[in-house]
């Protein structure tokens, strides 16, 4: 039987380090690794590593360590153990194929190039207003989301192509990729789980819309279907602004002629400080699509 005092975060890295390393095989050792992520913040993960292999599972320390509070320790242990136990040898071209089997599996998304200075250096993107357009390759989709490898300068060697080619493949896989724009009102009713009230009164061009992938997962990389943005301008007969709400989606605010934009950049950095970690930062901007260019531009401060 467990304790029930819990351990440190620290403490719990370090035991659960040692104990996954007692039930794994012995031609594979346990490490705990920093993984530089989005904003230049660092992820520390538990890995396998061994002579055998090249190819490693890895998995999130602070995320179980969230699991540990609620599951407890030994289930903790099994799961990294099964998880971490998915290590494979195989040859640069099994991971990420050549270039034709692996253009229709480049995805897009979009970071803050100025917190991100030392990640882009190593790999190739394309500048959009103030962020940058990354390229990921997907290399298996399972339930809990797709596994993705970031497209480096020397991946791009290997497939011998240039970054036209890479973001023309990308921008075309956008394009068939599903999105949605749903009412705020109701994304806040089903996480509360209450019926979303009817009201005449309420005039829904004066509230804010949720612009995502069908997934949710990085869904921010919808503002460069403009295509949509323009369909539902139209439709709604006006412009609207674009708060970064987090690299998962963004919201869509009706433009009116006294619109306060200092507040509505104090909304989005609020957003990033109070509800969001650093790693799911896109900006602390606001942005605008305007019907009569069809296109996203940056609102300087």
């Amino acid at each position: 039987m467990e304790n029930i005092e819990k351990m440190s975060y620290a403490e719990f890295k370090e035991a659960l380090k040692k104990q996954v390393q007692e039930k794994s095989d012995a031609d594979v050792e346990v490490k705990i690794i920093p993984i530089l992520k989005n904003n230049q913040t660092e992820s520390e993960n538990l890995t396998y590593t061994g002579k055998n292999y090249n190819l490693f599972p890895s998995i999130r320390l602070k995320e179980f360590y969230k699991k540990y509070q609620e599951l407890g320790m030994d289930w903790c242990v099994d799961a990294a153990v099964s998880i971490l136990g998915d290590v494979k040898k195989i040859s640069k071209d099994q991971l990420i194929g050549t270039w034709e089997s692996a253009k229709g599996r480049i995805v897009m998304e979009l970071v803050k190039r100025s917190w991100n200075q030392e990640r882009l250096g190593d790999i190739p993107y394309k500048a959009f207003l103030d962020l940058a357009i990354i390229y990921r390759l997907k290399l298996c989709e399972c339930r809990s989301g797709d596994v993705v490898h970031t497209v480096t300068n020397e991946m791009m060697e290997y497939w011998n192509i240039t970054g036209k080619e890479l973001d023309e493949a990308a921008f075309a896989n956008l394009q068939k990729e599903d999105f949605m724009i749903t009412d705020l009102k109701q994304e806040i009713c089903n996480v509360m789980q209450v019926p979303m009230e009817q009201n005449p009164e309420n005039d829904d061009k004066e509230w804010a819309y949720v612009f995502t992938n069908r997934r949710r997962t990085r869904g921010a990389i919808a503002m460069l279907r403009t295509d949509l943005l323009d369909a539902f301008a139209k439709a709604q007969e006006m412009d609207f602004f674009i708060l970064p709400s987090s690299v998962h989606d963004v919201l869509l605010v009706p433009a009116k002629n006294d619109e306060n934009i200092s507040k509505l950049r104090k909304t989005v950095r609020d957003i990033n400080e109070d509800t969001l970690e650093p790693e799911e930062w896109l900006s602390d901007e606001v942005y605008y699509f305007r019907r009569s260019t069809g296109a996203v531009e940056l609102i300087p401060e």
